[in-house]
């Protein structure tokens, strides 16, 4: 079995073990929380257990794969890691257009929220007014995790992936993977924005 099959089979494995943990957490955390409670602005409303299915299986294929990508190419990982200017922009544009938080159920990238993180990390806001907002912290999380997550998935298909069409659908892929991540996060409506 070639390299290349052997990566793809564990990243199918992989990712139908993140999806079906994933998944299952969430929708343990969705049906268990109480339906009758009051439910604040900022509060997260959850999925219909399809939507969290869905949600869970574009995170699990697309966390999958990058682990299978870590796994082919760890023992070179120095060289993979080593920036060059393809890889720097490849992940900037990852990190832009990367969902931050869901608005009405439409994708709010990374991009368009930058104005406001700055308002409030400079505000103070971030360490003090936020602490009670779930939707504010988990924006906050995601925009200081996506750019060095973004830079190592960029780096991995970049150097693991030879032909440009299939980087291009993995880096769709991603993609996704983030718009189920969001989507299990905030739920359908993210009302602080």
């Amino acid at each position: 079995m070639t390299e290349a099959r052997r990566t793809w089979r564990r990243a199918i494995a992989l990712g139908a073990i993140i999806a079906v943990v994933a998944g299952a957490l969430v929708l343990y955390l969705d049906l268990s929380a109480d339906p009758d409670a009051t439910r604040s602005q900022t509060d997260r409303f959850p999925l219909p257990v399809p939507w969290t299915i869905f949600a869970s299986v574009l995170l699990g294929m697309g966390l999958g794969t990058q682990f299978a990508l870590l796994l082919s190419n760890w023992h070179r990982i120095h060289a993979v890691l080593k920036p060059n200017r393809g890889r720097v922009i490849c992940s900037l544009v990852l990190t832009l257009l990367a969902p931050v938080a869901l608005f009405w159920g439409i994708p709010i990238a990374v991009g368009f929220s930058l104005p406001m993180f700055f308002k409030i990390l400079f505000s103070g806001e971030i360490f003090f007014g936020l602490s009670h907002e779930y939707n504010s912290m988990a924006q906050v999380v995601l925009l200081v995790m996506y750019p060095p997550l973004f830079y190592l998935f960029s780096s991995l298909i970049i150097s693991g992936i030879r032909h440009r069409i299939l980087r291009i659908a993995v880096f769709g892929q991603v993609w996704l993977a983030a718009y189920g991540a969001v989507l299990m996060i905030f739920g359908f409506y993210s009302g602080n924005l």
